[in-house]
């Protein structure tokens, strides 16, 4: 069975009675109320392994490393036990929502929380409770903050709106979602300013996502020379949104018509009064952004997906070497953007705000099958296909390994069409004869669990074959060179 996200041991404090910020284990449980323990326990928090490792990942101060384990504590806890973990008396649970708020209005708390939740697998339904908990609280100004001070006046808390936008984007409410983003647009919070760039992304608006980046304290001046790879990058959002659009910033569309010609799309208006400085990169161009568009969407709906696909391919594997191999390639991604649905529920979630021509493409791309195909002519420009199954012809473009395969390979894979050839962003595995059926039966199942079991057999095979070679004093063989040739070497040209 493969899971949607590992259940790890996080770190959890007990955020009840005085709010110590001490970690819940056999060891470390607060049974006294004396200032003393309070300061001790601080301390020993604030000195532990677990502080240090916050402070050198995300630069925390050491107010932010106790803020933060207690927020990610107390939501753990209010996950497990209820109510109880927000404390006993109602003074306490004013204070404990107080510093909740104060918290997540410190966008690298709220970053940070919403990592480790997910981590957890804590983000969705089992967080609800305990955000709905802050919200109900009291009158409802455990959500507002007066604008100045003594002003009777309040504004929307902006990281708590910020993580029930996140909560909504998870229930594929979108309306919702972008409703409470906007509602605190005017908070300066970065969060909500990088979740309202994505936004701009996914409507193909570089510019505009430049500008929220920027208002964010994001770097957005990219080396579009330098070596940039989303799988693995972990810089945080806000700079990985910044190296997405940075291409399509640097270099905008030529103009469709003259300024006082009137505009292409029929309004009736001038150009430079509709759609001038709007205009959209090709869809060719955009082809690529599209799919890095749903695989930001899946970092956040289900980000550990494409690492059961990798277990599941590589569960029986005595050896790292060719699960590593796999885990920095695109083919887990693919099978869980396809095989597993993220695709379909992307399409969902951003129909209202995705350019029309990039829907349709999305239509296609969840149409366009897993198969096994045969090398009919390879070169370092494209290659030439030979669908199995119904015996279509492919050329894909762009995509293509570095080195060119032999004629004859049979491969498997999920070319996506893009205009009148094809990409394939997911890259190839190599198959062999006696494999052809198994795989055609499972890829037509379209099932994750059966496509990642059957595409497992390609690394058993190579991982035996490459022991009978190490017996004989050889080097590797064949298969797990033509594994590394056809996954590697696969960014967009």
């Amino acid at each position: 069975m493969i899971a949607n996200a590992p259940q790890h041991e996080a770190t959890r404090c007990n955020p009840s009675r005085r709010w110590q910020a001490a970690p819940v284990n056999d060891e470390t449980t607060p049974d006294t109320d004396t200032d003393t323990d309070n300061n001790s326990d601080v301390d020993d928090v604030l000195g532990s392994e677990a502080a240090d490792r916050l402070k050198m990942r995300f630069e925390f101060d050491d107010d932010q490393v106790q803020m933060f384990m207690l927020l990610t504590g107390a939501a753990s806890l209010y996950a497990d036990d209820g109510d109880p973990a927000l404390g006993d008396t109602e003074a306490e649970r004013s204070e404990a929502i107080a510093l909740f708020l104060a918290a997540l209005d410190d966008p690298d708390i709220a970053f940070a929380a919403w990592d480790a939740w997910a981590e957890e697998g804590l983000t969705g339904e089992r967080l609800q409770g305990f955000i709905d908990e802050i919200v109900t609280s009291g009158s409802g100004a455990a959500v507002t903050r007066p604008v100045t001070s003594g002003s009777g006046a309040g504004v929307t808390r902006p990281g708590i709106t910020w993580l029930r936008s996140r909560q909504a984007a998870l229930r594929l409410d979108s309306d919702e979602s972008v409703q409470l983003l906007e509602s605190v647009s005017d908070s300066g919070h970065a969060a909500v300013l990088i979740d309202l760039a994505g936004l701009q992304a996914d409507s193909s608006n570089p510019i505009e996502t430049r500008d929220l980046l920027r208002a964010a304290g994001v770097n957005t001046e990219i080396d579009l020379d330098a070596a940039y790879d989303p799988l693995t990058s972990e810089q945080g959002l806000g700079a990985e949104l910044a190296e997405e659009i940075a291409p399509f910033a640097a270099l905008r569309p030529k103009p469709l018509a003259g300024r006082n010609d009137p505009c292409p799309c029929g309004s009736g208006k001038k150009y430079k009064q509709c759609h001038l400085g709007k205009e959209l990169h090709s869809l060719n161009d955009r082809a690529a952004w599209l799919y890095l568009k749903m695989m930001r969407f899946m970092a956040l709906t289900n980000p550990f997906l494409p690492d059961g696909v990798v277990a599941e391919m590589t569960s029986s594997l005595e050896t790292s070497d060719l699960a590593e191999m796999l885990e920095q390639s695109y083919i887990p991604t693919d099978i869980a953007l396809h095989e597993g649905n993220v695709a379909d529920r992307f399409l969902m979630a951003k129909s209202a705000i995705l350019p029309a021509d990039e829907i349709e493409l999305t239509e296609q791309w969840i149409a366009a099958p897993r198969s096994v195909f045969r090398v009919k002519k390879s070169t370092h420009a494209e290659l030439e296909l030979i669908e199995l199954r119904s015996r279509d012809r492919l050329t894909i473009v762009g995509t293509v390994p570095e080195e060119p395969l032999e004629v004859g390979t049979l491969i498997c894979g999920r070319p996506l069409p893009v205009g009148q050839t094809h990409r394939s962003y997911g890259g190839f595995l190599p198959v062999d004869e006696s494999m052809i059926d198994g795989v055609l039966e499972a890829c037509a199942s379209r099932n994750l669990e059966t496509v990642a079991i059957s595409l497992s057999q390609i690394f058993d095979a190579a991982e035996m074959a490459d022991a009978f070679a190490a017996e004989d004093g050889g080097l590797p063989t064949d298969v797990s060179e033509m594994i590394s040739d056809a996954m590697n070497g696969l960014d967009e040209t």
